[in-house]
């Protein structure tokens, strides 16, 4: 699923910005594997730990607000601030100002409007994590192509003074309300968090060797999208001529996108043989998106306080 929703409602004194992971496809490939929940643990330092399903390569968080039944929201770094679809916000009762109101723009060719709102006493874990900065807007359509109820998005105005760290073959996340504690694990790549304006910067991924500066997004189901300009530039444009088509849903829809396969992808030591990569119909800041296809088989810790990405080799599941 890529980050293919972005919204600006009208907001003073700056406007909100959100990028929503949108592009879940309907490839039978992608049926739901989720693992059985386990039990919440502590983290060594302050924070929790639990577990996650891993839907059609989309981490699903089960969530409480206002001590209410469950809610399934998925973790995507690419999103600011976070969001929560408009019915489930009506429901629960939370703050939800039509006043400050904006159009959903992205993938898709249908209007979408979102509100400002906040996600209040929201408890992971039976963790408190009080309240979200967020946006409101109609889900319901992405929770229909991912399977599942889908109540709303933890983004950027969640992680922006915390660390996660995403263990993909354990299917747990951890947490943390400060620093994450370094890794020593042999082998891993570690780099300076770099952010251009709220994303999170993977700078180089190499496509059959070639660099790219691509946009972290662990809300996107895909391995790695190729914006044209940058696929041009690394000589990999012509893979498009004959691409298998394909769609994905966005914001405001559904849209065509074209699926070729490089060499490799590279990030570090960490490498994706006959890998998978996608050409859009959108352009981007940067020259792609690195998503869960690739991650799934690693530990990813972005620790926004620190300000540390690191990527280590995958344990398996957790006994």
């Amino acid at each position: 699923m890529s980050s293919l929703l972005s919204a600006r409602p009208a907001l003073a004194p700056a406007a909100l910005f959100l990028i929503v992971p949108a592009c879940l496809t309907a490839d039978p490939e992608q049926s739901p594997a989720s693992a059985e929940p386990t039990a919440t643990v502590p983290t060594t330092t302050s924070g929790v730990s639990v577990p996650f399903r891993f839907i059609r390569n989309q981490i699903v968080l089960e969530v409480t607000v206002g001590g209410r039944p469950p809610l399934n929201m998925l973790l995507d770094t690419a999103v600011n601030p976070s969001a929560i679809d408009l019915a489930t916000a009506e429901e629960l009762g939370l703050p939800v100002d039509r006043e400050q109101s904006g159009e959903a723009s992205g993938t898709g060719s249908e209007r979408r409007t979102i509100y400002a709102a906040r996600i209040t006493d929201l408890e992971i874990g039976g963790e408190p994590f009080g309240t979200v900065e967020a946006v409101a807007g109609n889900l319901a359509p992405l929770g229909e192509r991912l399977g599942a109820p889908l109540h709303g998005i933890l983004g950027y105005s969640f992680l922006r003074d915390r660390a996660v760290r995403i263990d993909y073959p354990g299917r747990r996340v951890h947490i943390y309300d400060g620093a994450a504690p370094a890794s020593t694990v042999e082998g891993r790549f570690e780099i300076p968090l770099e952010l251009d304006g709220t994303d999170v910067i993977v700078d180089p991924v190499h496509v059959d060797e070639r660099p790219l500066r691509v946009t972290l997004d662990t809300g996107s189901s895909l391995t790695l999208e190729v914006y044209g300009h940058a696929a041009e530039r690394i000589g990999i444009g012509h893979l498009r001529t004959n691409a298998d088509s394909g769609e994905v849903m966005g914001a405001r829809g559904t849209a065509a996108i074209l699926t070729a396969s490089v060499g490799s992808i590279r990030v570090g030591g960490f490498e994706a043989d006959e890998a998978e990569v996608v050409f859009p119909e959108r352009d981007g800041d940067t020259d792609g998106n690195l998503g869960n296809g690739f991650l799934k088989s690693f530990v990813l810790t972005v620790d926004y306080v620190s300000g540390r990405l690191t990527i280590e080799p995958g344990a398996g599941p957790d006994p």
